[in-house]
Formats: structure tokens, C-alpha cells, sequence
């Protein structure tokens, strides 16, 4: 597992979205969306093989999310010095809950704008920890609800200018997402944390400390919205990380060392995506390999290729003799038996262009 800064690259959930005017000196920052993320060198060098935090065999299902959003002057605690609120555009709630729709791994219902979950009423059934909302005349039980409010700030870093040069302000802008993940079926809180969003528009020149001509008004809202995608790709990255993608293995190649799993991209797996092969044995779960996983075009289903065997976990090892004995021998004796989990789950690709801006 990686903790880092990347350009690339959410249930109740709470929303708090800032955007950063007292000036400050500070160094230069990485404006990149934090990210947690497996990468194939990493699960190697980890050297043992486990199956990913918080994956559950019966969410191999697309899970029914109901997202709401709405614009809140309330700061966060953890705002810093020298940020200031700085009102935003109420549409950029529903702008919000607009991305997230593009998400694959969950069928998104948006509630747009009610309060709190006793409100939950006005816009849905909702009583015993089950939330049913009409969607296109039909109900749909809601299995993760995620709820938050946005709201903004602004700071300005200078920048001082060497001998005749002027001095330069670089006006930051952040996006705060006070996130509360609450699974309903469990009735339990998944996770509850603040995915920060930052971005800046161009530094302006300033005289004697003042902006000359002021910000560009345009190029501020964009700003924002940047900020707010980047909050967003947090957001959905410890989501992916809670409700890992998955599915069950429904063929084998002769030499075992490639595999079908019956989901795909539009069930939230991703091209290159890191997976890990189990094997329920008699009701306990051995995870036999890691593979790397490429959802077929149009396809509800992914090949899955296989690069390392657990042969150091005793367990594992038999049932890595059994299976490449007879790959497909196998397959019929454990016809639900065998299934994958990935890493996390894919997002849009146009979430991931914008980051790299």
C-alpha cells in the first residue's frame, strides 16, 4: 500500500468543502489529491499476500448510494491560518453529486440538498436503518448513504520579488470533505475523515502587496471547481478502498495462469488494476495470488493475469497444487469457489486527465 501526493486520481457522509485572504509567506506545496494507493512493485515488495481491507464477497454487486450535497458556510477544525470563507455557487452541490454519478462501482441516487437523515422522509421511505428512493418510477433500496455539506475559503501566499522584480501572490484554493460513510444494511459508520482538495489559478502581480487589476473572476470559479475535483478523487478513494471491487472466477486457462472474473469496468474495475485470487476452502478464504486485472470492451467481464503465486502460505500452497494439477478440474469442483478482489475500484478517466492538468 502507497500514501502519496499524485496528480491522478466517495454511506452517510458529511461534506465540508473550503475554499483558502490574509497573505503568507510559505514554501511551494503539492497541489495533487492525496491518495492511498497498490501499485504491482508495492504488493510485491510487501511480500505477504492478504486480501484488501474491508472486501466482502457479497458486494461483488453494484451497490445503490445515496449521495446528498449542500453548500454550508461552516468551516472545518482544521482549517489553516490564514484561509478566509469565501461564498460559492449553491450549483456547485449538484455539480458535485453530478461527477459522482459517473462512478461505475455504485448506482448512484441523488437526494440534492436535504438537511439531515430525519429528513431523509420528505424525499424517501426512511425507518429501521433502510432507505428506499423512487428512481425513474421505480424504488430502489439504497445499501451506502453519503451526505455532506460544501463550503469555501481562500488564502494568499507572496511571493517576494529579487531586486527590482515585484512581488507575486499565489491565491490558493481548497475544498474540504468532512466525509461520514455509512453503510446501511450494517447500520455502522464505514469511515468518517476530511478529504482536502487544493488548486490555484495563475500567480497574480501585486504593488505594494495589492493585486494590480485584481483576479480574474472566471478563472476563480474554475479554480474552485478544481479544487473540488480533487476533494472528489479523495473522496472516491477512500470509498474504493471501503468497498473494494470484486467478483467470482468463471474460467481458467489450461496452464492456470490466467483467469475470467464475471465483472468488468462498468462494475468499477480498472485497466491494470491490482487484484488479489482467493480460494474459499471449506468456509475459510486463502488468497493464492495476485494478479492484474483487464476488463474486456463492452464486456461485463475481466481477464485476470496472474504474476505471483503464494506459495510461502502453507495453506495456499496446497491449493496451488490442486489447481494447477488440473486448472479446469478445479474450476468444476468449485464452481463459486474461487473469485478476486482488486485493489480499490477504477474511476472516470476524464477524473484522472483533470488531475494531471
Amino acid at each position: 500500500m502507497e500514501q502519496k501526493v499524485s496528480p491522478l486520481f466517495i454511506g452517510m457522509c458529511g461534506i465540508v468543502l473550503l475554499l483558502a485572504g490574509c497573505a503568507t509567506v510559505e514554501p511551494e506545496e503539492d497541489y495533487g489529491p492525496k491518495l492511498t494507493t497498490y501499485s504491482k512493485c508495492a504488493l510485491i515488495e510487501k511480500g505477504e499476500i492478504t486480501l484488501p481491507p474491508g472486501f466482502n464477497t457479497s458486494d461483488f454487486t453494484h451497490l445503490v448510494m445515496a449521495v446528498n450535497f449542500k453548500v454550508s458556510g461552516k468551516l472545518p477544525q482544521n482549517v489553516t491560518e490564514g484561509e478566509e470563507p469565501l461564498p460559492i455557487d449553491p450549483s456547485l452541490s449538484t455539480r458535485f453529486q453530478t461527477e459522482i454519478d459517473k462512478m461505475k462501482r455504485f448506482t448512484i441516487v441523488a437526494l440534492h440538498g436535504v438537511d439531515t437523515e430525519n429528513d431523509l422522509e420528505t424525499a424517501a421511505d426512511f425507518s429501521n436503518g433502510k432507505l428506499e428512493i423512487m428512481s425513474q418510477d421505480k424504488p430502489l433500496k439504497a445499501n451506502v448513504l453519503l451526505q455532506g455539506q460544501l463550503t469555501g475559503t481562500k488564502s494568499r501566499t507572496i511571493i517576494r520579488g529579487i531586486g527590482s522584480s515585484p512581488d507575486s501572490a499565489q491565491v490558493v484554493y481548497k475544498v474540504y470533505v468532512t466525509a461520514v460513510c455509512k453503510d446501511l444494511r450494517k447500520g455502522s459508520i464505514v469511515f468518517s475523515e476530511v478529504a482536502v482538495g487544493k488548486a490555484r489559478p495563475r500567480s497574480q502581480t501585486l504593488i505594494h502587496g495589492r493585486p494590480r487589476g485584481g483576479f480574474d473572476e472566471m478563472e476563480q470559479s474554475a479554480a474552485i471547481w478544481e479544487a473540488a475535483q480533487n476533494a472528489l478523487l479523495e473522496l472516491c478513494n477512500k470509498l474504493g478502498n471501503s468497498f473494494p471491487a470484486g467478483g467470482h472466477v468463471i474460467a481458467i486457462s489450461r496452464s492456470g495462469e490466467t483467469m475470467t472474473m464475471d465483472k468488468g469496468f462498468n462494475d468499477g474495475v480498472g485497466v491494470g488494476q491490482q487484484c488479489v485470487i482467493a480460494v474459499d476452502d471449506g468456509g475459510v478464504t486463502i488468497p493464492v495470488a495476485l494478479a492484474e486485472a483487464y476488463p474486456e470492451k463492452d464486456n461485463p467481464k475481466s481477464v485476470l493475469k496472474i504474476y505471483r503465486w503464494n506459495d510461502a502460505d502453507k495453506d495456499a500452497k496446497a491449493i496451488i497444487a490442486d489447481l494447477k494439477a488440473d486448472p479446469r478440474g478445479f474450476m468444476k469442483e468449485n464452481p463459486n469457489g474461487v473469485f478476486a478482489v482488486c485493489y480499490g475500484m477504477a474511476v472516470p478517466p476524464e477524473w484522472e486527465q483533470n488531475a494531471t492538468k
